[in-house]
């Protein structure tokens, strides 16, 4: 666990695998927050935040008004160094799974100090949970219980050094000589399915820190995997997003498919299956705690699912699998085709596009992924040997013809978002990148795609939320434009994925340049200092952009092939340990002369992307293939 120095951005996260606290550098907890406006900052136990804050008093000082000397953090602790007159007082808090500790030393152990928490009641962004508050005082121990419906959740808190004074007003006093160390304690009754353990792969690099962080961006990843009563899934991240939420899971099912997580890759797609609300039909865009459908679905998730469902069933290799998830695939597309109304075979309504319109319309990403579903479609039914395989081809192609037309503009050479009325509009919004990210655009247009790598479209921090003509300065009082670290990472993989490897690697920077600002290991939805401190999503867009970049994989589960294409030009070395394709577990090393692949476990056929040689290699074998 490493320590950091310094101070990025205003403020920091820590963590524990089931709660999380939310600070301010300076040490107050502030009204921060784009979700849960003016409520993030606090010590979280999703879904309810726990205290509001806490604070120290040295005599009629506040220790947080002094000046501060010294901040340090971790992964699960924090510590801050005050100075007042005469008096220096240090401020350590850790988290230990269900544990908070908060710990106030003075430098005269003689000094009173009186510390307060503040409790909260405030449920996660968007729950239909309503939490009751009670406190039951026995001794120096305090009993705390949040209760709404049928879900309860217990604390107790009491103090290791110093005493209880006194509680109430959303209170609770304590005060010690010398210090004042208190540990609160949570409890919730155990989810009805526990395990979640899953293998994922690892890598190392040179230079190294883009292997710290796609080593980081896993087990981060397994760290946001949920099991409670709405199934196994990735939750889109904390403390705002602890539930099921569609487009973040399929995003992280798609682009994990070749860095492990089978298991909970497939889990995930039967928890969103299995949570839709059946009079929409749809793939939900957003499931709360006790299986509330806040949003029963936007129109990018069921097509989107759709590709990724039937995508588990090619990896397979199994007939018997693949028919099953045709069937259900054939279901949620008839469902999906009530929302087209100008029979486009692009469904109408709202999609990831974040400006105008949203709830009008047909989106680019709907148009992105109901092509891919239809492809998908496709190829089913034709290894099932289904007749309707000509009417699935027909359907790719005609929108798939309509995205490279109809949604490209020849004047600006980039695609517009939306179409409207059958006008096709520019939103300025990122999802201008997905027709590259998912291989929609032809090969030639990537020259154009390099361009949305600088301004107006991307900057510091990458690519941004929403395009800026006109950059705002800090020194003239306006502020760094929002990056969209999901759609930088998107970005650099499409660079890779139509050959431009420099750019691509300059895009990796920029998310490079994330890492860290908002809290330790963290790549924040949108940075620098705004949105989820950690995102599901943007941490598998990261991991599968430096595959992209080493290797360009694509595998057929039917004929379990694996097919690469390493650069031939490497800028850096990588080590890939334990990469999954169907039941085959490889590693990889790529340097500057050569990709040497081993196989761990299962038996695997590979070829190099435009080679006619096919290698077989079974368990434990091992294959150098020379850098051209």
């Amino acid at each position: 666990m490493g320590k950091r120095r310094g101070v990025h951005q205003g403020f920091y996260t820590i963590t524990s695998p089931t709660s999380y606290l939310t600070g301010a550098v300076r040490g107050g907890f502030p009204p921060i927050g784009q979700h849960i406006r003016g409520e993030m900052g606090g010590y979280w136990y999703p879904p309810v935040k726990i205290l509001k804050g806490f604070e120290c008093s040295a005599g009629s000082a506040k220790v947080e008004e002094g000046a501060l000397q010294g901040f340090r953090y971790g992964y699960t602790w924090v510590t801050h160094l005050f100075t007042l007159a005469g008096l220096t007082v240090k401020r350590h808090v850790s988290l230990k799974g269900n544990t908070l500790e908060v710990h106030y030393t003075s430098s005269d152990y003689r000094y009173p100090l009186t510390v307060r928490l503040y409790t909260s009641r405030v449920p996660s962004w968007n729950t239909d949970l309503k939490f009751e508050l009670t406190l039951r005082s026995q001794g120096d121990t305090v009993h705390l219980n949040w209760r709404a419906g049928t879900m309860n959740i217990t604390a107790h808190t009491h103090p290791l050094k110093g005493k209880l004074v006194s509680i109430g007003r959303g209170q609770l006093v304590y005060t010690g000589i010398g210090g004042v160390h208190i540990e609160l304690e949570v409890s919730q009754p155990p989810p009805r399915v526990r395990r979640l353990e899953d293998e994922y792969s690892t890598c190392t690099s040179h230079p190294r820190i883009y292997g710290e962080v796609y080593s980081r961006a896993m087990r981060n990843l397994s760290s946001l995997a949920r099991a409670d009563t709405l199934g196994e899934y990735f939750s889109a991240g904390h403390p705002e997003f602890p539930w099921l939420f569609g487009v973040d899971t399929c995003y992280v099912v798609e682009q994990t498919r070749f860095t492990g997580f089978s298991r909970l890759r497939r889990a995930a797609l039967t928890s969103l299956l299995s949570n839709r609300d059946p009079r929409i039909g749809l793939i939900p865009h957003e499931v709360t705690h006790g299986g509330g459908v806040y949003n029963p679905g936007d129109l990018e998730e069921t097509p989107f699912f759709v590709k990724l469902y039937l995508e588990c069933a090619f990896d397979s290799g199994s007939l018997q699998l693949l028919e099953k998830a045709y069937k259900t695939c054939s279901t949620l597309l008839g469902f999906l085709e009530r929302y087209d109304a100008d029979g486009d075979l692009v469904a109408e309504g709202p999609g990831i596009v974040e400006r105008e319109a949203r709830e009008r319309g047909a989106k680019i990403d709907v148009a992105c992924y109901t092509a891919l579903a239809y492809g998908a479609m496709a190829k089913a039914a034709k290894l099932l040997g289904d007749p309707e395989c000509e009417r699935w081809e027909k359907a790719w192609r005609t929108v798939t013809r309509e995205i490279n037309t109809g949604y490209w503009s020849a004047k600006t050479h980039t695609y517009r978002q939306l179409k409207l009325g059958g006008e096709y509009i520019d939103t300025g919004d990122w999802t201008y990148i997905i027709p590259f990210a998912t291989g929609i655009a032809p090969p030639e247009r990537g020259r154009d795609l390099s361009r949305l790598a600088k301004e107006p479209y991307s900057g510091r921090y990458g690519l941004y939320l929403n395009k800026n003509t006109e950059t705002p300065k800090p020194s003239k009082g306006g502020s760094e434009p929002l990056s969209m670290p999901i759609g930088t990472g998107l970005l650099a993989s499409s660079l890779f994925k139509y050959g431009y490897t420099d750019d691509g690697w300059r895009t990796v920077d920029k998310l490079i340049s994330i890492y860290g600002t908002s809290g330790p290991g963290y790549l924040a939805e949108v940075a620098p200092n705004l949105g989820c401190h950690t995102q599901a999503w943007s941490y598998s867009a990261y991991a599968s952009s430096l595959i992209e970049a080493a290797l360009k994989p694509s595998y057929d589960g039917f004929t379990n092939t694996l097919i690469i294409d390493p650069p031939s030009e490497v800028k850096v070395n990588l080590w890939f340990r334990g990469l999954t394709f169907g039941n085959n577990h490889l590693d990889f090393n790529l340097d500057r002369t050569r990709c040497l692949i081993k196989v761990n476990a299962g038996r695997i056929k590979l070829r190099k992307s435009g080679g006619e040689e096919c290698f077989e290699l079974s368990e434990y074998g091992i294959l150098e293939l020379p850098i051209l």
